[in-house]
């Protein structure tokens, strides 16, 4: 899963756009796209309105004053695509519930480097999640070799952690880019990067990856500790 969003305030967040796919091979990226959420530090949520365009881009504008414009043009194309749309909204909790529950799954949700994601998904108020898993490529050594990494972001439990190769990079992280031109030679035919349907066909990779080099018995064991923990914060909620 992957969101795109900025900050407006320190109390509020913008929700454009996002992407979400079953981690099997068979099920396509699905963008999230509609009105705008927005988002706030108490918890509320509401649609994004007309009147709230002009306030927004001129705060997209001083947020990102002085960067290039191949940081602000998509996000605000997508803005201006996404108050426009017609139809069913597919960026909403409505949705979002439906899609991971599918034939009554109970969902990992795998990000990269998802810190943010996750915040935005718990304001989400979204049920019935085992766990949140974040996927990241550090230097452990600030060497230029750079191991790829699955944990868990509440309990930052490590669950994998394997040598994914060398890179000349100023820094200790690896983009999602560059650590799937690492791990994979396939082409996906990605047009451009920042998009959530792009990152979410490298996450998804990436995670597929971790998955083959992972021993099944480790990967049975993992499936029923999370589901077991699940059912107990269920328990304690009663």
């Amino acid at each position: 899963m992957d969101f795109e969003f900025f900050t407006v305030s320190k109390n509020e967040t913008i929700l454009v756009s996002g992407a979400i796919s079953n981690s099997l091979e068979k099920y396509q990226p699905k963008k999230l796209e509609g009105s705008p959420l927005i988002l706030t530090k108490d918890d509320k949520l509401r649609r994004f309105r007309r009147c709230d365009l002009k306030k927004t881009v001129q705060n997209i504008k001083r947020v990102f004053r002085g960067k290039k414009a191949r940081v602000i043009e998509p996000l605000l194309e997508q803005l201006y695509i996404s108050i426009s749309r017609q139809g069913e909204s597919t960026l909403s909790t409505v949705y979002l519930q439906r899609y991971l529950h599918i034939n009554d799954n109970e969902p990992l949700i795998v990000f990269w480097n998802g810190t943010s994601d996750i915040t935005i998904i718990k304001r989400l108020r979204l049920t019935g999640i085992l766990a949140y898993l974040n996927i990241s490529a550090i230097s452990v050594r600030n060497n230029d070799e750079f191991v790829l990494e699955l944990s868990n972001l509440e309990t930052k439990e490590v669950l994998y952690s394997g040598y994914l190769g060398k890179l000349n990079k100023n820094g200790r992280m690896l983009g999602l880019s560059e650590a799937h031109e690492l791990a994979c030679d396939i082409n996906h035919n990605i047009t451009h990067c920042h998009d959530p349907v792009a990152d979410v066909i490298l996450t998804k990779c990436l995670f597929n990856y971790i998955v083959t080099k992972i021993k099944p018995i480790k990967l049975y064991k993992l499936a029923k500790k999370y589901k077991r923990n699940f059912k107990g914060k269920i328990n304690n909620n009663y």
